[in-house]
């Protein structure tokens, strides 16, 4: 396998952020609408979910059994149909990368001519699956490893690539649209920006917490995902939650963007330190 592939398929795997590498036993849908009916703080909904992601439904069934419910309650209706939206984009995004990445690693036994030729169009293909509303938002958030190591391998004849995507990753994070800030606030966590980008941790949290607010749910797990990545202790978000507790969740952020806008105030590298 090589270097390329492997290191895609290694984050396409842990960009399924939501799901656990720890081992647990078999679980049914049934122990998850326990939980779910039963949790009166966040921690627990979200443990009861963390649960239900070990099980055979999720892990080898995509979700039939909690796609089959039929549940009169119409808060927790929503609460698990935001669930499986977030599963299916997860699930989606991770296939969407691992299929390009094997498509990029089949270009290192191209003639030079035709690896370079080869690299452009994938490089095409990435930007414009990072900026399609359409494409799964977690293909969206993982595409920019890919990219990054696409115009690494076309620098020699194509020495400007590294520098635009720069500028254009930083302009992504300051700019308009909302799901292009988060993309790039997620990737400047995982340390994926291109080499030269250190954007301000202030600038990243953001973004995060904005996205926190998004009518997508996966949006909002990805944002509560990359704000993790800046700190362990912040407040517990559920992103399945109905508004009014989800509303609660980002003013209680909002909060602790006030206690640590000094530290905050600095490039993301001395954040992490």
């Amino acid at each position: 396998m090589t270097t390329l592939l492997l290191l895609a398929l290694i984050v396409a795997a842990v960009h399924g952020l939501l799901i656990g590498v720890a081992q647990a036993d078999e679980e049914d849908v049934q122990v998850l609408l326990r939980g779910q009916r039963a949790a009166t703080s966040c921690e627990a909904r979200r443990a009861a979910i963390a649960t239900y992601l070990q099980s055979g439904d999720n892990r080898r069934e995509q979700n039939v059994g909690l796609r089959s419910l039929h549940i009169s309650d119409a808060d927790l209706r929503d609460r698990l149909s935001s669930l499986v939206a977030i599963l299916e984009d997860d699930r989606d995004g991770a296939a969407r990368i691992t299929k390009l990445a094997e498509q990029i690693s089949a270009t290192e036994s191209l003639r030079p001519q035709d690896q370079q030729a080869e690299l452009s169009r994938q490089r095409d293909t990435l930007l414009r699956l990072i900026r399609n509303p359409k494409e799964r938002f977690t293909a969206r958030v993982g595409a920019p490893f890919l990219l990054t190591r696409v115009l690494r391998a076309g620098d020699k004849n194509h020495p400007d690539w590294v520098p635009e995507w720069r500028k254009e990753s930083l302009e992504m994070l300051q700019g308009p649209d909302d799901e292009l800030r988060i993309v790039a606030a997620v990737n400047a966590t995982l340390g994926r920006l291109p080499e030269g980008s250190d954007p301000r941790g202030s600038d990243i949290a953001r973004a995060l917490i904005g996205g926190l607010r998004h009518a997508s749910p996966s949006i909002r797990e990805m944002s509560h995902t990359g704000l993790g990545q800046i700190t362990r202790s912040g407040p517990c978000f559920e992103a399945t939650d109905p508004p009014i507790l989800r509303a609660s969740a980002v003013r209680d952020w909002e909060a602790w963007w006030k206690q640590n806008e000094a530290k905050l105030d600095s490039p993301i590298r001395q954040v992490f330190r």
